[in-house]
C-alpha cells in the first residue's frame, strides 16, 4: 500500500492562534536568539513575526512564533491578559457563556484604570448578534465601539460589590481577594483548588518553591505569586492585535 504524504495544516485553534503543521514536509525557522522570527513552508507561503495574516477571511497579527516540536509551530496573537484570568469572572456565568474560547480577544482594564472592558472578533452569526444586545443589557453596560472592521469593544463599570478586588487587581494583591470572589474565580474558568491560578490566589507553598527555583532569588512567604500588571498590556490597543 502507497502511504500519501499528508500536506501542511493550518487550523485556527482560538481566538488569539493558529497552529502550522507540516506533517511529513519540513518548515523551516529562521531566529533570532533564541526567538522563531519566521517559518518558511514548502509550499513558498511563510509568515513572520510583526505580519498580520489572513486565516478564513480572519485577520490575526503574528507577535510571536512558538516551535512546539519539528515542523509544529503556533502563531500568536497573544497570550491571555491577567484582566481576562482574574478581572473577568467579575461578570456572572463562566466562560463558556461568554464565548471565551471562540470570540473573545481579551479582557481588559479602561484607559483610566477604573472600568472593564471586553472585545471580541466580530461575527455576522445570530448566535454572536444575540450575545451582543445581551452585554449592552447589562446594568454596569457603558459603551460599545468598533475598533476596526473586524473588532467589537464592550465597557463596563466594575460592580459595586466588587470595587476591593478591583483595586487588589490593580495593586497586585491577588492573595488579598476575597474568598468570594477567589472561589468565582475558580469557577468561571471550571478550576480546582490544585490549579495554577488557585496557587497564586492561595499563594501555594509549591509555586512559591518553583519561582524560587525558576528566578534565582528566594521569596518573601508574604510575596504576591504573580507580577503586578503591565497596562500596557491590559489597556487594549487596536495596533497590537491587528
Amino acid at each position: 500500500m502507497t502511504e500519501t504524504k499528508r500536506k501542511t495544516q493550518i487550523k485556527i485553534v482560538s481566538p488569539l492562534e493558529v497552529r502550522v503543521n507540516g506533517y511529513d514536509t519540513l518548515i523551516q525557522d529562521q531566529k533570532f536568539g533564541e526567538s522563531v522570527m519566521s517559518i518558511d513552508l514548502p509550499d513558498g507561503r511563510s509568515f513572520t513575526v510583526g505580519q498580520t495574516s489572513m486565516f478564513n477571511k480572519i485577520p490575526y497579527k503574528i507577535n510571536t512564533i512558538e516551535k512546539n516540536q519539528t515542523s509544529d509551530y503556533t502563531l500568536r496573537v497573544a497570550n491571555r491578559t491577567k484582566s481576562s484570568l482574574l478581572l473577568m469572572p467579575m461578570f456572572n456565568g463562566d466562560k463558556r457563556l461568554y464565548m471565551y474560547d471562540k470570540l473573545l480577544l481579551n479582557c481588559f482594564i479602561g484607559k483610566n484604570l477604573d472600568t472593564l472592558v471586553l472585545v471580541y472578533r466580530f461575527s455576522g452569526e445570530a448566535t454572536f448578534l444575540r450575545f451582543e444586545s445581551a452585554l449592552k443589557s447589562f446594568k454596569n453596560f457603558i459603551l460599545s465601539e468598533d475598533p476596526n472592521e473586524y473588532c467589537v469593544k464592550f465597557e463596563f463599570s466594575v460592580p459595586n460589590r466588587l470595587l476591593k478586588d478591583f483595586d487588589c487587581f490593580i495593586e497586585g494583591r491577588y492573595s488579598e481577594f476575597s474568598t468570594d470572589y477567589k472561589m468565582q474565580i475558580l469557577k468561571f474558568h471550571d478550576l480546582d483548588i490544585q490549579s495554577q491560578i488557585a496557587s497564586i490566589l492561595f499563594k501555594s507553598e509549591s509555586r512559591r518553591l518553583a519561582l524560587n527555583k525558576k528566578l534565582g532569588v528566594t521569596l518573601d512567604e508574604e510575596a504576591e505569586l504573580l507580577s503586578i500588571i503591565d497596562t500596557e498590556k491590559e489597556i487594549f490597543n487596536v495596533k497590537d492585535y491587528f
